[in-house]
């Protein structure tokens, strides 16, 4: 009876099965070389079930060059299963076009148009920036230390800036949330940029914007502008409470927080927006501890009310730090350091006691306003904190004379905070680089 069963389980099913496998097998490397000659990354469900190994033997070399320079030509970064599927010359092709300054400029405007909706109305002020630029400063594309960058910018309908970006269709109009603009109203709209790769990018990317808005002798008020920083992933409540914190109060400036702005906005927890986009699938390398990966995000989260460009890379960098410490498809390259400021902030909110710890409340309280006391609670936090931050930023601009001592401490220790792990990440001597890849 033993045998018989053995019979029916090693048989003609098994062997059936084992087909069945050897064809789904065959197909998986089929669509992978696909996904390679029109350079896309090679789906996850192909890699877990098909040894790269595997892979490699049933991709050609043409195919393999097709996939990198079509990457390369459409300024998509080259997913990193490439370089362990390609063979020594197709990498010492690649390797080439990296190392010449005439490559490193072509890549840098391509990353520098990719931010734009229609990149030709700023043609010339492009060229300006990147040749304004040392080769060294230009390398910095490739650098991967945080995640990928996205802008919206809202401001006056009826000011020139809007007109102008509305006329040449530089930046996509959106009708989507309008940062101080109750219901009903018109009087104000919002641009979106393209998420960028870095940082560096985006400082590129606004010089070329200041230079346009020179050629056009635009001088709208800028203070009539306010800026939206994305990052890619919906953050837990807990850590929009500690993104809100940790903006506002590392903001060299005060900030007035009116609760009405964010009224007609359910989602809002405080300044940030956790759902504020659909599913993003990026085509941007992301640094994790063993190399670079192509990510794919559900949602991703904002913050609203950033007024110049170094509140913006305040604002993507908390936000960055904060989802690197939450995304669960990979061990992010700063992981263990955005966990270690989830904890830091944690315990200088909880020892303070000017108020503020009611956004970091216990359990599943956490800036989650799902009563109207719950938001009144989160509005009177906000603006408790914004008025301990104009008092600090009064006491210090005081005259010649030596500032009175600045009571507000959790001010001073988070901006110190912020600062400690800023530098930390943008002066690692290791920031992952994307020419490692193919080393």
């Amino acid at each position: 009876m033993a045998d018989k069963v053995g019979e029916k389980v090693g048989g003609p099913e098994e062997e059936t099965n084992n087909r069945y496998s050897d064809e789904i097998k065959e197909a998986l490397k089929i669509g992978a070389s696909l996904s390679l000659k029109k350079g896309l990354p090679i789906p996850g469900h192909v890699l877990e079930r098909v040894a790269l190994e595997e892979l490699k033997d049933s991709i050609t070399t043409e195919a393999a060059k097709e996939g990198v320079f079509l990457c390369k030509k459409n300024n998509y970064d080259i997913p990193p299963e490439y370089a362990k599927l390609s063979d020594k010359t197709t990498i010492s092709e690649v390797k080439k076009q990296w190392e010449t300054p005439e490559k490193l400029r072509e890549t840098a405007k391509k990353s520098i148009e990719s931010f734009f909706n229609t990149p030709g109305p700023a043609h010339n002020e492009i060229a300006q920036v990147i040749e304004s630029k040392s080769l060294e400063e230009l390398e910095k594309i490739f650098k991967r230390p945080l995640l990928p960058s996205g802008v919206k910018i809202h401001l006056d309908k009826q000011s020139p800036f809007s007109k102008f970006l509305e006329r040449s269709k530089l930046l996509e109009q959106t009708k989507g949330f309008v940062a101080q603009t109750n219901p009903g109203e018109t009087k104000r709209t919002c641009f979106i940029a393209n998420p960028v790769a870095n940082i560096f990018i985006l400082e590129m990317c606004w010089e070329v914007l200041d230079k346009v808005k020179q050629r056009e002798g635009i001088t709208d008020d800028d203070s009539n502008i306010t800026y939206q920083a994305c990052v890619p992933h919906r953050l837990p409540d807990k850590e929009c409470g500690i993104a809100n914190i940790a903006y506002l109060l590392s903001k060299k400036e005060g900030l007035n927080f009116d609760p009405s702005y964010f009224d007609h906005s359910p989602s809002m927890y405080g300044m940030t927006i956790p759902s504020a986009g659909n599913v993003v699938s990026m085509r941007h390398n992301v640094a994790t501890k063993e190399g670079f990966f192509n990510p794919f995000f559900a949602n991703r989260t904002d913050i609203v009310l950033c007024f110049n460009l170094d509140d913006i890379k305040k604002a993507h960098f908390i936000l960055s730090l904060l989802a690197s410490a939450t995304y669960k498809e990979a061990d992010l390259r700063y992981k263990q350091l955005g966990l270690k400021f989830i904890n830091d902030m944690t315990a200088l909110v909880e020892q303070d006691t000017s108020g503020c710890a009611n956004l970091l409340s216990s359990g599943i309280r956490y800036i989650e306003p799902k009563t109207q006391k719950e938001k009144d609670a989160l509005h009177d936090a906000l603006i408790k904190i914004t008025n301990a931050r104009k008092k600090a930023t009064e006491l210090s601009s005081r005259g010649n004379k030596k500032p009175p001592l600045v009571k507000d401490t959790l001010t001073m220790q988070v901006r110190e905070l912020v600062k400690e792990y800023y530098s930390a990440v943008y002066a690692d001597p290791k920031m992952p680089d994307l020419r490692d890849i193919w080393k």
